[in-house]
């Protein structure tokens, strides 16, 4: 089989079980109580991480969009299909010691939020600390804490792009963002965590940190 017909072929695997992933809720609302936040948010880091930043990135948009014709819950419509994507473009650079473009994009991020919202900067501390997790990856030896630091790093990113979207389309105050914070620690948590332990149960299991180098 040609590398890149396999390569198609397992991203469609993961874009499927993204799509299965996402009959799945855990539990809140999204941003001004539309839409809901779905366990597929955990798959993004897992798949750049095993089948790089590209196809990685175009499977999670691939199973975005498939799933938005079935659930319809982004209040994004089918541009919501970036916010998985560059969840899995991020975590494939993480994995393949380009840690730095991710450092730069959520520093990015922290800059223009921070422009547009001055008052409230602190909503980017989590993102300043990702940031910093991206550089650190390539300095440890654990493997396991480059995972758990690509995870967290990769979650983070796709929340940001997440917010980016919500600044250009939803406009939303300042304010709003004092109720946004506590929800995005708590469903980037659930994404972090239940990322680092799939990854850690698949690579068990394939014995291999990646599918394609």
């Amino acid at each position: 089989m040609p590398d890149s017909i396999k390569r198609f072929s397992v991203s469609i695997v993961f874009s499927s079980i993204f799509v299965i992933l996402s009959l799945i809720p855990i539990g809140t609302s999204f941003i001004g109580g539309i839409g809901r936040f779905q366990l597929s948010i955990i798959l993004p880091p897992l798949t750049g991480w095993l089948i790089g930043p590209y196809y990685g990135s175009m499977s999670m948009a691939i199973g975005s969009i498939i799933s938005g014709f079935f659930f319809p819950t982004s209040p994004f419509g089918f541009m919501g299909c970036i916010i998985p994507a560059s969840g899995a473009l991020f975590a494939g650079f993480i994995r393949r010691d380009r840690s730095i473009l991710s450092a730069v994009y959520l520093i990015a991020f922290a800059l223009l939020f921070s422009f547009v919202y001055p008052i409230a900067w602190w909503f980017t501390i989590p993102h300043l600390f990702a940031a910093l997790l991206c550089i650190l990856t390539d300095l440890v030896n654990s493997h396991k804490v480059q995972v758990l630091f690509g995870t967290f790093s990769s979650t983070f990113s796709q929340q940001a792009t997440g917010t980016i979207l919500t600044i250009l389309l939803l406009k939303l105050t300042a304010e709003d963002y004092f109720l946004i914070l506590p929800l995005t620690m708590y469903e980037r948590t659930i994404a972090a965590v239940g990322s680092f332990l799939l990854i850690l149960a698949v690579e068990r299991r394939l014995k291999t940190s990646y599918i394609f180098p």
